[in-house]
């Protein structure tokens, strides 16, 4: 039976993913598209490196072994990032679910004078801004570029699922319907929902299973 319920994805869901939804129907597509840019000096690298995404970390990995991972002080943002930082066995000294988090940790607790910020052109200054005001020097490199693919969207939907902030300008750009209710993985994402929808949500953690399961439990109540 179809459901009466359409939920649009503005990420590309796994199989396994799309099967965790109940009672709605899902199409997913990609709002956005990275690129990555391998062509930083590993010479210039200081002894704390942040993360706060998983395509950084898939950049910086194409030149794994000219850094010296072993000599480094990790941290980073996300369960997954970290799990992808460990597979590949390099020790993280602390994950946040949060960019502010971080950055107010290593002001509090590590106190380095210096540290890299691997990252994308799109990022957001919030964690620079707070290192930076402490007197902490922040090298940006950024190692991909996000590129907005703006898709309008034709089908009729009852609600959408965000991933990023930059998959939010890029749904905005196309000029898709904002009167209805957004479901985000972080507070950064729900932060620029704000600005745009009235009726938001949060995951409790930022995974794309959380975002499901408060998809799930709002339509489980909606008739």
């Amino acid at each position: 039976m179809k459901s009466p319920f359409q939920i649009i994805s503005t990420k590309l869901l796994t199989t396994n993913q799309k099967q965790l939804f109940e009672n709605v129907e899902v199409e997913d597509y990609s709002f956005i598209r990275v690129e990555v840019k391998g062509d930083f000096n590993s010479d210039s690298l200081t002894d704390t490196l942040i993360f706060t995404s998983q395509n950084a970390v898939k950049a910086v990995l194409q030149k794994k072994e000219e850094i010296h991972f072993e000599t480094k002080n990790v941290f980073c943002v996300g369960e997954k990032t970290r799990a992808l930082l460990q597979e590949q066995h390099i020790e993280v000294k602390a994950m946040f679910f949060g960019a502010k988090e971080l950055a107010e940790y290593l002001v509090e607790e590590v106190k380095p004078t210096e540290v890299t910020f691997f990252c994308g052109n799109l990022r957001r200054q919030e964690l620079s801004k707070i290192l930076e005001e402490n007197e902490i020097k922040v090298n940006e490199v950024i190692v991909y570029e996000t590129i907005l693919e703006k898709i309008k969207l034709n089908t009729v939907f009852d609600a959408v699922l965000f991933f990023s902030p930059s998959a939010i300008k890029s749904y905005i750009l196309a000029e898709n319907k904002i009167n209805i209710p957004v479901f985000c993985i972080g507070n950064t994402t729900a932060v620029a929902a704000t600005f745009y929808f009235d009726e938001i949500y949060v995951a409790e953690k930022p995974t794309v299973e959380e975002v499901i399961k408060i998809t799930n439990a709002h339509f489980s109540h909606v008739k």
